[in-house]
Formats: structure tokens, C-alpha cells, sequence
């Protein structure tokens, strides 16, 4: 496929689905400190771990996601208005 024909704008959408899988990952984090693994001691932590990852380690991986697909975007647009320019 040409890089005239390819939407530059198609990278953007791996933000909502990052978005939607947090959701999903969060909630199955929240199953399994509370349900499967209800005593947060028995594994050696005070807090319950999945979730504490979440909370802690999702935004940031949010983050590199949404650096990465805005810099795909930027330089797709940028070579598409190149080639037609």
C-alpha cells in the first residue's frame, strides 16, 4: 500500500483502546486482590499488589503509549504534506 493511500490518522486509535483495556485490566485487578487473593498479607505486601500496580503502573504506560502513537502521527502527517507539497 502507497503512503498517499495509508489514513495518517489511524495510529490515533490505539488511545481509546489503551483506554478500554485499563478499564478491563483494572477491574480483573480488583477480581483478583479482593476475590482470588482476599489477604493482601499472604503474599508478603501490605497493599493488594494487582491493583497497586494498576494505580501505579498504568498512567505510565498510558503515557509512552500516547507519546509513541502522537509522534507516528506527527511524522505521517508531516510526510504526507511533504509528498504533496
Amino acid at each position: 500500500m502507497n503512503q498517499k493511500q495509508k489514513n495518517p490518522y489511524r495510529a490515533l486509535l490505539a488511545i481509546p483502546i489503551a483506554a478500554l483495556w485499563n478499564i478491563i485490566l483494572f477491574w480483573l485487578a480488583v477480581f483478583v486482590d479482593t476475590v482470588i487473593i482476599p489477604d493482601p498479607s499472604a503474599l508478603g505486601h501490605p497493599v493488594p499488589i494487582f491493583t497497586g500496580f494498576c494505580i501505579l503502573g498504568l498512567p505510565v504506560i498510558d503515557l509512552v503509549i500516547v507519546l509513541v502513537v502522537v509522534f507516528i502521527t506527527i511524522v505521517r502527517v508531516t510526510k504526507m504534506n511533504r509528498n504533496n507539497g
